[in-house]
C-alpha cells in the first residue's frame, strides 16, 4: 500500500538508523538479515505489524536450528515512512553485511529501498508494496527487488472479473482522485469491465480528508440503473462514506480493494453498513490450510492477539528469504538473490508463491465477503 495514514503508536523507534536487534558488519561471522520497515510516520500501522510477522518467522526458523547451526539475527532500521530515509536505511543495512533485506512497507519507501538494493547488490523482498512499478519498470525487473503481495493492477483486474462473474451489467465507480493508488485502481477496473461489456453509468470522485459524501451519494441514489459500486480507496475515507451511504438508503453491493483491511474499518463504517461488501485482499482469517493454522497459533502464542494481513505477508516474505538462504547454501547476497529469483511454488500463509519474470508474486488472491463487518466468506481467485 502507498497511503500515509496518521497513526499513534505506543512505542516509537528513537533513531531511524539504530539497529534494534543485532550488531555486526561485513567481517562478522553472524548470519544477519536486514529489516527496513516504516516503523514511524504514516506507514507505522503497517510496518509495526510487519515487524511482528518477521520476528516470529526468524524465531521459528532459529528454533529449528537456524542456518548451519547458527541463529539468524535481525538488523532492524526504521525508514520513517520517508523515501529518502528508507534509501539510507537500506544502504546502511547492506554496508553492515546482511545477506538480504525484508522491506520496505509502503510503495513509496519500497521504490527507494529497491533502488538502493540494486546499487548495493543485496536482495530485498517487500511484503506489501503494491504499486505496479516497484519491482520493475514495466518492461524489465529490477535485479534485486521482489515482493510477495500482488500488484494494484492485478487486484483491479480481479475485482473487474468478479463483477462480471456476479452478473452486474451496470456499475458505479466512486474513487479518490487525490490518491495514486485509488486512481490507478479506478482506471484499470473501468478498462477491464467496459471491455467485458459492463457499463459504468456513474463515476464520482472525492479527495483524501473529505468527510461529507452526501452530494456524490445523492447522485448515485438518483441513478436507478446502478447495480453495484466499485469503491477503491482506504478505510479511513471508505468507512465514513459507507456509513453515510447506509444512512441515505444507498445499500448497493460494494466492490472494494485491500485498502479496506483495518480493524478500524467497522468502527468508521458501522456494522449495518458493511453488508454485501466484497473486497480483494492478500489474506483472510478464513484461509483453510495447515500453514495458515500453524501461523495463527504461533502468532497468538507469541503476541496474545490475532494476526492481520500485514503480519502474514511479512511472515511470508521472511520465510521465503530464509528458504532461499537454504537453497543458496550461502550468506553471499548474490547467491541468495539468485535463489529468491528462482522461487517456485513456495507454500506460504497467503498462498503458494512463485516469483515471475517481473519479480512479482504469482499467486492466488482472495475476495473477502463481509456481513455486519465480519468476514463470512473468502473466495480464492487464481492469477
Amino acid at each position: 500500500m502507498k497511503k500515509f495514514v496518521k497513526y499513534s503508536i505506543m512505542a516509537l523507534v528513537a533513531l531511524s538508523l539504530t539497529a534494534c536487534s543485532a550488531s555486526g558488519g561485513k567481517d562478522s561471522d553472524k548470519v544477519l538479515l536486514g529489516v527496513n520497515y516504516d516503523l514511524t510516520g504514516g506507514g507505522a500501522q503497517y510496518g509495526q505489524a510487519e515487524l511482528e510477522g518477521t520476528k516470529l518467522a526468524v524465531k521459528l526458523y532459529n528454533e529449528k536450528g537456524g542456518f548451519k547451526g547458527e541463529s539468524v539475527e535481525l538488523l532492524t532500521l526504521d525508514g520513517k515512512s520517508d523515501p529518502q530515509e528508507s534509501y539510507r536505511a537500506q544502504t546502511k543495512l547492506a554496508e553492515d553485511g546482511v545477506f538480504a533485506i525484508i522491506g520496505a512497507t509502503i510503495s513509496g519507501t519500497s521504490s527507494q529501498a529497491i533502488k538502493a538494493s540494486g546499487e548495493m547488490e543485496v536482495p530485498t523482498v517487500s511484503p506489501s508494496a503494491t504499486a505496479d512499478l516497484v519491482t520493475n519498470d514495466g518492461k524489465k525487473a529490477y535485479p534485486y527487488g521482489y515482493r510477495v503481495c500482488y500488484s494494484d493492477s492485478f487486484q483491479a483486474i480481479t475485482m473487474a472479473n468478479f463483477t462480471v462473474d456476479k452478473g452486474f451489467k451496470k456499475v458505479g465507480v466512486i474513487g479518490d482522485s487525490s490518491s495514486e493508488y485509488a486512481a490507478g485502481l479506478s482506471k484499470e477496473y473501468i478498462k477491464v469491465v467496459e471491455a467485458a461489456g459492463v457499463e459504468v453509468v456513474v463515476e464520482e470522485y472525492y479527495t483524501e480528508g473529505d468527510s461529507d459524501f452526501s452530494a456524490l451519494l445523492t447522485k448515485v441514489k438518483a441513478n436507478a440503473d446502478v447495480e453495484a459500486l466499485f469503491i477503491p480507496g482506504y478505510y479511513s475515507e471508505v468507512g465514513p462514506l459507507l456509513k453515510q451511504a447506509h444512512e441515505l438508503g444507498v445499500n448497493l453491493p460494494v466492490l472494494g480493494v485491500d485498502g479496506y483491511d483495518s480493524s478500524e474499518f467497522i468502527d468508521l463504517a458501522s456494522a449495518p453498513a458493511l453488508n454485501n461488501v466484497y473486497y480483494t485482499n492478500h489474506y483472510s482469517t478464513l484461509i483453510d490450510s495447515d500453514v495458515h493454522t500453524a501461523f495463527v497459533e504461533a502468532f497468538e502464542k507469541e503476541y496474545g492477539k490475532k494476526p492481520n494481513g500485514f503480519a502474514a505477508l511479512a511472515f511470508d516474505a521472511t520465510n521465503l528469504v530464509l528458504e532461499a538462504l537454504e537453497r543458496a547454501d550461502s550468506t553471499d547476497p548474490k547467491k541468495v538473490n539468485d535463489a529468491i529469483k528462482n522461487t517456485v511454488d513456495f507454500e506460504a500463509v497467503t498462498g503458494v508463491i512463485s516469483i515471475d519474470d517481473m519479480h512479482n508474486a504469482k499467486k492466488a488472491t482472495y475476495v473477502v465477503e463481509l456481513k455486519d463487518g465480519v468476514e463470512v466468506n473468502a473466495t480464492i481467485v487464481n492469477p
